[in-house]
């Protein structure tokens, strides 16, 4: 009862609505949506991650492979030397990634190569490549867009990886790779 200039009036209020499923309803609605970004983000984090760790693997062993010097090491002729070289640069490329079933690195493919170019930017006769797990070939990595860099000798390191994510109801495959291309710092010889 509440009192206005002396006159007593009785306020009657409507009861109030009874809501109290509309949050649970909103909350139903609202999650699946949630739920995707969520995982979406976690995917792509992890998808970031590991392209990180490709790169960064690519770069320590195209850098190790610029100084180690291909003329100290053991071998008949240059090709020996070279294919011996190659075999320390893929040792050196598996042990950065952490080895092809790491689940934060790994690879599926990985190239390993010393390349010689002459002044068109052709590879000559002394570039040699060596894909994991195979042996010594001549020419540079065959998956790369890299460009030639002509009158030089470099070091090129490819690694790819297909990577599988899942993010509630869907699960993409996505390519990650990286290509490292470091010129030679020592002389052939």
């Amino acid at each position: 009862m509440t009192s206005r200039e002396g006159v007593g009036t009785v306020r009657r209020f409507r009861p109030a609505r009874r809501d109290e499923g509309a949050a649970a309803v909103e909350f139903a609605l609202l999650f699946p949506i949630f739920m995707i970004l969520a995982m979406g983000t976690i995917t792509a984090g992890m998808a970031f991650s590991r392209q990180i760790n490709l790169t960064q693997a690519a770069r320590e062993a195209s850098r190790y492979g610029a100084t180690l010097d291909i003329s100290a090491l053991a071998g008949a002729d240059q090709t020996a030397r070279t294919d011996t070289w190659l075999g320390l640069l893929d040792t050196a490329a598996v042990t950065a990634v952490g080895g092809a079933t790491n689940p934060v690195g790994g690879y599926d493919q990985l190239c390993v190569a010393l390349v010689v170019t002459d002044g068109a930017g052709l590879a000559t006769t002394g570039s040699r490549h060596l894909d994991h797990g195979g042996s010594a070939t001549s020419g540079a990595c065959t998956d790369t867009k890299t460009a030639a860099i002509p009158n030089t000798k470099y070091v090129q390191v490819v690694m790819l990886r297909n990577v599988k994510f899942f993010a509630l109801f869907i699960s993409p495959t996505i390519h990650v790779d990286a290509v490292s291309v470091t010129p030679y710092e020592r002389v052939l010889g």
